[in-house]
């Protein structure tokens, strides 16, 4: 009656009150119903109510949410990966881990959110093989990672170094904004993007 009820009348108030039932109730066989309603509800109110059951129902909805991940736009994928990055389990991290070089060349900044979420040693491969002096944002999950699974890998020392400079610069970068006490930055960031593959350079 109440995966019914989302069906029928998807946007109504009765709809909601069915979706956070269904996550009280931890009910699996929700979990294809809650997917359809973030792909079709044009509202966010409605998916991140439906994002919310799937968490409460927890593992067994990740080989549903699994099968689901190429079939919805950036944005739906983006909290379906937080879901999933809440919920890790082998069949989900090499699930992710096999999609990661697709989704980081879509969008950089939110796969390395979704990497770090996850907190698994299996991104750090692809990671290393990206990482050039200068990316500091890849080179703090690198460093986030490694430190959270008691790993130092090859070039760690140096990737650490690199990322403490960064921090240091930023951090200059922003007392030149005090207005109480401006401090004149003594270099500058450049932010250039690949026009063929769009990845990001920092220099």
């Amino acid at each position: 009656a109440l995966i019914a009820c989302i069906e029928e009348q998807p946007e109504s108030w009765g709809a909601l009150k069915a979706i956070e039932m269904l996550g009280d109730l931890r009910a699996p066989e929700a979990a294809t119903t809650l997917l359809q309603m973030i792909k079709d509800s044009p509202e966010d109110f409605f998916s991140k109510a439906a994002y919310a059951a799937l968490l409460k129902i927890g593992l067994p909805a990740v080989p549903v949410m699994i099968e689901q991940l190429g079939g919805v736009s950036w944005a739906g994928r983006f909290e379906l990966l937080k879901v999933l990055a809440k919920l890790p389990t082998q069949q989900s991290v090499e699930a992710v881990v096999g999609k990661f070089p697709e989704l980081y060349a879509d969008n950089p900044e939110g796969s390395l959110v979704i990497a770090r979420e996850f907190g698994v040693k299996e991104f750090l491969p692809f990671l290393q093989s990206e990482y050039r002096p200068g990316e500091w944002h890849v080179g703090r999950v690198i460093v986030h990672l490694c430190r959270i699974n008691e790993m130092e890998p090859d070039r760690f020392k140096e990737i650490e170094r690199d990322v403490q400079r960064g921090d240091a610069f930023l951090e200059r970068t922003k007392r030149g904004w005090d207005r109480d006490n401006p401090v004149w930055p003594d270099a500058i960031l450049l932010e250039l993007s690949c026009k063929k593959c769009r990845k990001k350079y920092q220099y």
